[in-house]
């Protein structure tokens, strides 16, 4: 097996061992303590939160102290580091010793699942602690359904609230998503996990992504409005979550219908977002900029420009309420087709129709802001609104014919 990594610790005071059966699997759960010397870096895929191990991060910084302090023992400050392994074996040394040997075979699902703070610290002071410091590990072995990976590793992780969208990522929910990903530009700029969005190039995240799709979804909103999916990330991560565990990734799986239109769905957000002041000074007769909403400033870095170029910026601002409101305008030009996908009812980027169809949307937008004060939030909650956006937004195709 060509990913099979194996770590060796040397223990003299025993190892304690239990076995837990649960949900029809038996989880082999190990404990024990062994020097620090002995640890080796392993996967960090099965644990809920990148590891910063900087000095500004506190956590690291007081792992650090304890380590380094020749006068304190470590292991009886430090909680320790928690592996999920593939297995466990323990030999015994004629000294009383015992080798105990632990073998990882998968990354994705295996390592340290907690404690991955220390170890990071541990290896990254290699040689300038003393050589007596021991650390506490524990193992399990034989979990098999990833929905107990994430149960353990969110009840480890407590130092720190986990995201929902972490714990999707651990259990395997996003494949679906991952795989319409990979037929766009974006697919390395999407955030799967917690703090993924502050690496270089992470500026989209999934929970966009699932408030995107919810937007164009037509079995659920077909004569009414998704007008609550731009404010609540909970409500959205949910109603994902119910259908995944209802449908899986099959095509019943609205969000699985989406596949073939996703990369036009992240083209029109691209086109509203970068475009919006013009297009809503154009169409809708206002200036957008005089708004409070806009907080602009000449030369500012307000926003990225969603599924822009890298480090595209609006010197403006752009209210979720406003842009998911001129987005649901499109949603009833989707149709299923005989495969279970959705599919345009006719091209909404000929030249024509989006023209005509965003004068219509940037009408209702401007229309709908001088009625409410100019506040956006009153907007994206006024279901008249969104109503009207619907009607008026279809009445336009079906005038020009472009619909039936």
């Amino acid at each position: 097996m060509n990913n099979v990594q194996v770590i060796d610790f040397t223990v003299t005071n025993g190892v304690l061992s239990e076995v837990i059966e649960e949900k029809d699997q038996k989880i082999n759960y190990y404990k024990f303590t062994a020097l620090c010397t002995d640890i080796q870096p392993t996967s960090k895929e099965a644990n809920p939160r990148k590891q910063d191990i900087s000095k500004k991060n506190k956590v690291a910084s007081k792992i650090r102290e304890t380590l380094l302090n020749p006068d304190i023992s470590f292991h009886t400050r430090n909680k320790g580091i928690t592996y999920f392994a593939d297995r466990l074996e323990v030999e015994y040394n004629s000294n009383g010793s015992c080798t105990v040997r632990i073998y990882f075979t998968d990354p994705s699902s295996q390592g340290s699942v907690d404690g991955g703070h220390t170890e990071m610290v541990i290896l990254d002071e290699a040689g300038n602690y003393p050589e007596w410091k021991k650390v506490n590990i524990e193992v399990m072995t034989g979990i098999k359904s990833p929905f107990t990976h994430v149960s353990i590793a969110e009840s480890r992780n407590t130092g720190a609230s986990v995201t929902a969208e972490t714990l999707d990522e651990l259990s395997g929910m996003h494949g679906i998503l991952k795989d319409h990903l990979q037929e766009t530009p974006y697919e390395d700029r999407v955030s799967f996990k917690q703090n993924e969005d502050k690496e270089d190039g992470k500026d989209l995240t999934i929970t966009l992504i699932k408030k995107l799709y919810e937007t164009f979804n037509i079995r659920d909103y077909a004569d009414k409005d998704p007008k609550g999916v731009y404010s609540s990330n909970q409500g959205v991560i949910t109603k994902y979550r119910k259908e995944y565990d209802a449908h899986g990734t099959s095509t019943d799986n609205v969000y699985e219908k989406l596949k073939y239109v996703s990369s036009d769905i992240f083209k029109l957000t691209n086109y509203i977002h970068e475009n919006f002041k013009d297009l809503y000074n154009r169409y809708g007769k206002g200036n957008y900029l005089a708004n409070k909403c806009a907080d602009y400033k000449d030369g500012s870095r307000k926003e990225l420009v969603l599924f822009g170029e890298p480090e595209q910026y609006l010197d403006y601002k752009v209210p979720n309420g406003l842009l998911f409101l001129a987005l649901s305008g499109f949603r009833q030009f989707l149709k299923e087709n005989e495969e279970g996908y959705y599919e345009w009812k006719f091209d909404i980027f000929e030249e024509d129709k989006i023209k005509g169809l965003l004068e219509v949307v940037f009408q209702v937008l401007a229309s709908g802001m001088r009625d409410n004060d100019n506040n956006p939030q009153s907007v994206g909650k006024n279901a008249m609104v969104w109503q009207v956006m619907r009607t008026q937004v279809f009445m336009k195709a079906y005038m020009n014919q472009w619909v039936k």
